[in-house]
């Protein structure tokens, strides 16, 4: 066969996590107001592994320990525009431990690996009008990460875990819910990712370069409504919701085999609800349509194996609930 059982990598691993932090928040009464935050991060990793292979005999052993720390921090600023409508900017700081490549198929393939790190972007305004009955927000946001932690080509040649590439992404979120009348609401969400990898070492130009994110369709939506009517002496409740979501890769290599195509799902549910809500029995459908895409997947191209895995289908139930006190 093209693929027969290979060694076993047994590992065990220890975590110490510590952090300290705090903010605070000054007003200047003008409309305008500032937020700070600092953490500081500590994370110490012991490690080891066994590599046993099919002889049952142990091939090698390797033990490490090390520890990585950061200060991170945060700004907010918020301006109240009127009593119905603040703007907002930040920007902050995150960080990722390190850690080590377990899946090592030798002592020096098991290399440890650096912490992540992500500077954070974000510039919104959040509204509430006509009469708050709707509300309307929407936002810009960039991430910067450097270091992120991938399987890739590391400085000694050997495809591993590793501080594989730093990347961009940015994009754009709206949101929106509309009271049409007492009884009828409906939502919408529209979101956008623009990501690029960059940064990546000359051995690594293959893998990253010209390719999209894997996993980050460009645009996504999701529109809802529900409508709430008197039946008796409780309420009877229709909703409905479609989401969809653009094509997107599932691998670093963008392989087009296992790539997930654009789609979208429609879930409805009907339910009533007696008074004081004592007992509920609703009916509810999920992907009315029968939706197929692939919910993720490998393509191993040297050896011609691929393989996705798929969604679940249309589904349907009856939900009951009873209270007893």
């Amino acid at each position: 066969g093209v693929c027969g059982p290979g060694a076993t990598n047994i590992m065990a691993q220890d975590t110490a996590a510590r952090a300290l932090y705090g903010q605070g928040t000054w007003r200047f009464g003008n409309g305008f107001s500032l937020t700070g935050g600092l953490r500081y991060s500590w994370e110490e990793k012991d490690f080891s592994v066994v590599a046993v292979p099919l002889k049952k005999k142990e091939a090698f052993r390797v033990a490490k320990i090390d520890d990585w720390s950061k200060l991170d921090w945060k700004l907010i600023g918020d301006y109240q525009f009127s009593d119905s409508v603040h703007g907002y900017a930040s920007a902050s700081t995150g960080f990722k431990s390190g850690g080590f490549n377990g899946r090592g198929a030798s002592v020096a393939a098991v290399t440890t690996v650096d912490e992540e790190t992500v500077l954070s972007y974000e510039i919104g305004v959040k509204s509430t009008l006509l009469d708050e009955r709707l509300r309307l927000n929407a936002n810009y946001y960039r991430n910067e990460y450097d270091n992120l932690q991938l399987t890739a080509i590391d400085p000694s040649g050997a495809f591993v875990l590793t501080n594989a590439t730093d990347t961009l992404i940015q994009g754009v979120e709206l949101e929106a819910t509309a009271l049409l009348s007492d009884s009828w609401q409906a939502n919408f969400a529209l979101g956008t990712i623009d990501g690029e990898y960059r940064g990546f070492s000359e051995a690594n130009r293959p893998t990253f370069e010209g390719k999209e994110l894997k996993q980050a369709p460009k645009l996504s939506w999701t529109l809802g409504t529900q409508y709430v009517m008197p039946l008796g002496d409780g309420d009877l409740s229709f909703s409905a919701q479609a989401h969809h979501t653009d094509d997107h890769f599932q691998n670093l290599a963008n392989s087009t085999i296992i790539q997930t195509k654009a789609y979208t799902l429609v879930d409805a549910r009907i339910a009533y609800e007696a008074p004081d809500g004592k007992w509920m029995l609703a009916l509810w459908g999920k992907n009315l349509s029968d939706e197929e895409y692939f919910t993720g997947g490998f393509d191993i191209a040297g050896l011609g194996i691929a393989d996705a895995y798929m969604n679940v289908p249309r589904t349907y139930g009856i939900d009951f609930r009873y209270k007893f006190w």
